[in-house]
């Protein structure tokens, strides 16, 4: 596995401020990724990888708009208690830094700075 550059994460934050997100972008950014990583058999489970994407994106949309809970749980057809779920998993895995979340939190930013 690479090693993790926390810089990456952080550095996401500017460029995505400057345009107002939808739901649809983070739909579209979860299917192109998916895609690319060629997971789609796994798009709606809960293998790792493909949760650890959507939670990396429930993040982004989550700090980067105001968008609720439900509305950023409608992106996948998820319960808002799923989704602070998933944002409590992200923070846990920054806290304890756990490699599989910070790879896809990596990794999902480059695809939004496209």
């Amino acid at each position: 596995m690479k090693p993790i550059n926390h810089a990456l994460i952080s550095n996401y934050h500017e460029g995505m401020k400057r345009k107002q997100l939808t739901p649809d972008d983070f739909r579209k950014l979860y299917n192109r990724i998916i895609a690319d990583y060629q997971l789609e058999e796994y798009a709606n489970s809960r293998n790792a990888d493909v949760v650890s994407i959507r939670q990396a994106i429930m993040r982004m949309a989550r700090e980067n708009t105001n968008l609720t809970l439900k509305e950023i749980g409608s992106i996948w057809g998820k319960h808002y208690s799923t989704i602070i779920h998933g944002l409590a998993n992200v923070k846990n895995a920054h806290e304890t830094n756990d490699e599989l979340y910070l790879d896809w939190q990596i990794e999902v930013s480059r695809y939004f700075s496209y």
